[in-house]
């Protein structure tokens, strides 16, 4: 008895039964009972050529997205003169490896510049101005003297990509290898300042965002040895639980008070999850710095 094997797409294969020596022979009732068992069996088999070629599909996108996010945002580098770095980024949106949250590190002459920011909106859009920010920075890092002045000119040379709507808060620290900062703020949360095992808020004045007319003051000041800053973006400290209740900032970074900056930055991780859950509601980006001259 031969019986097709019938998908959505027509017949593409088929089910032989045989007798020999049993001395049984076929009836009309096994003829149904072959052809459900065949429907079932095409219907298997095709699902589980569609898994294999949509299986890898998603390898070539996260390939891709493997390779975009490693473009965009490039690992951080764990030691630039006197200044130790660790970075890290979640995206919130599931099987996305990037999205609007960013971070660079670029060295200078006696010092590291740090840029932390969050792009307004989500998906590509996102993805195309937080390049469009990374590429000003970098450019302005390098250029100019005056931590302010990077901010106004980012504004001033990102506005024509953005939209009515479109603007990116961001957060950039100028760390010299002799223990001085400098940090401006452009609608961003402040870091967070950590010396003798203590944290706390670095008072920052604040200015609007890129995009905005961003006009930053800069805020300056002394690192100790030993001593370590925190720029992060709200995903941190907006995180919420199923109750709506914000996360404790200061419980969140009690890692970062010593140890390994690595194994402390995982650590935080660790909590924000365990408060808000695994799925977090909004990107994360982070990047911690100590002074060690």
């Amino acid at each position: 008895m031969v019986v097709p094997l019938g998908g959505r797409t027509g017949v593409f294969g088929a089910i032989t039964l045989l007798y020999a020596d049993s001395g049984r022979s076929y009836a009309p009732e096994d003829v149904s009972f072959v052809e459900d068992v065949a429907r079932r069996a095409a219907l298997a088999l095709e699902n589980a050529e569609t898994y294999r070629e949509q299986s890898g599909r998603l390898a070539d996108v996260r390939r891709v997205a493997d390779a975009t996010q490693r473009a965009i945002l490039a690992p951080v580098p764990p030691r630039l003169g006197a200044i130790s770095l660790a970075g890290r980024y979640v995206s919130a949106t599931a099987e996305a490896l990037i999205g609007g949250d960013l971070y660079e590190v670029v060295p200078r002459d006696g010092g590291v510049r740090l840029l932390v920011g969050d792009v307004r909106g989500k998906g590509l859009t996102a993805i195309r101005i937080a390049t469009i920010v990374l590429g000003e920075f970098r450019a302005a890092a390098a250029d100019l003297a005056d931590l302010g002045e990077v901010a106004r000119q980012m504004d001033r040379r990102l506005r024509p990509y953005l939209s009515e709507e479109d603007f990116a808060t961001a957060v950039l620290a100028d760390i010299g290898d002799d223990g001085s900062y400098s940090v401006v703020s452009c609608g961003h949360p402040a870091p967070q300042l950590f010396t003798g095992g203590a944290g706390g808020e670095l008072s920052v004045v604040h200015s609007l965002p890129l995009g905005l007319g961003a006009a930053p003051s800069p805020t300056d000041g002394w690192l100790n040895a030993g001593d370590r800053l925190l720029l992060y973006t709200d995903g941190v400290n907006e995180a919420r639980d199923s109750g709506g209740h914000f996360v404790d900032l200061s419980w969140l970074v009690t890692p970062l008070a010593a140890g390994d900056l690595h194994y402390a930055l995982d650590e935080m991780l660790e909590r924000l999850h365990q408060f808000a859950g695994r799925q977090l509601v909004d990107d994360v980006a982070m990047l911690v710095v100590e002074y060690r001259p």
